[in-house]
């Protein structure tokens, strides 16, 4: 009776794993016909997992496959957040040439304003195209790109000519006056007259439109001053010429105050 029962139960544990060998391998291929088939439906899930690295790889299977623009975006945005400057750098010149790049940012930039968030957070979040394209030229400064990452930093200075409170310009000087160290000095001339002529803007900005009815653009205005003025003081410690700090460190002090309003 004993070994009878004792067959029984082998038997029973032979049927269990036998059946958990198969839905492993069953759930193994419906994975593989997944990652092929559907890799963006299989990104979505996996990056709910935690599985950034893989969901990445599947994303870019996607754009290969499809040219879908969303699953470029979704990689280039992976790929910021892994740190891969190497895969941002290459991500990004695709995602920004793509025909539909300026209808993916207007529908960024429209869903972040419906955010339901504080004020001082949303600020930050007023353009996608400016985020990506500072995070670009992190990713260039990371890869020895300087040269290419100070032409866009003026290109985009040189752009933003006309400034209001829903469009503030596109400042990509604030990682370059961060990562080059001793050789921050080479921004002296074009880059810094533009950054000076950049703050002379914004603190004008400030003068006639500071609003502490309107949150968003004030709070993101006053913090645009703020890192502009100390670049601008960083690029001038660097060269030895500290005329000008103390105008820079005025505009500096008027936008603090200014946060200090909207802070309550």
């Amino acid at each position: 009776m004993s070994k009878s029962k004792n067959y029984g139960k082998s038997k029973a544990g032979i049927y269990i794993l036998i059946t958990t060998c198969v839905m492993i391998a069953i759930l193994g291929i419906v994975w593989l016909v997944m990652a092929f088939a559907s890799p963006y439906n299989l990104a979505q899930f996996t990056y709910k997992l935690g599985l950034n690295k893989y969901s990445h790889t599947l994303y870019m299977r996607d754009y290969r496959k499809s040219g879908d623009i969303n699953s470029l975006y979704m990689a280039t945005n992976l790929s910021i957040k892994l740190t891969s400057y190497g895969s941002v750098v290459g991500e990004y010149e695709l995602l920004q040439s793509h025909a539909k790049y300026d209808a993916l940012i207007s529908k960024v930039n429209e869903n972040n304003r419906k955010l339901n968030i504080d004020s001082l957070t949303k600020s930050t979040l007023l353009s996608e195209d400016e985020y990506l394209k500072n995070q670009y030229v992190l990713a260039l400064t990371k890869t020895n790109n300087w040269n290419k990452a100070k032409d866009l930093a003026i290109e985009c200075l040189q752009d933003s000519a006309t400034l209001s409170m829903s469009s503030q310009g596109t400042y990509l000087f604030g990682n370059l006056v961060k990562y080059m160290g001793d050789n921050v000095s080479t921004l002296v001339g074009q880059p810094l007259d533009l950054m000076n002529d950049y703050l002379a803007q914004l603190d004008a900005l400030f003068d006639a439109h500071f609003d502490v009815n309107n949150e968003v653009e004030s709070y993101a205005l006053c913090n645009r001053i703020i890192k502009v003025g100390l670049n601008i003081i960083s690029v001038n410690n660097a060269t030895g010429d500290t005329s000008g700090n103390a105008s820079v460190q005025t505009k500096i002090n008027k936008a603090s105050s200014g946060l200090s309003t909207l802070m309550g």
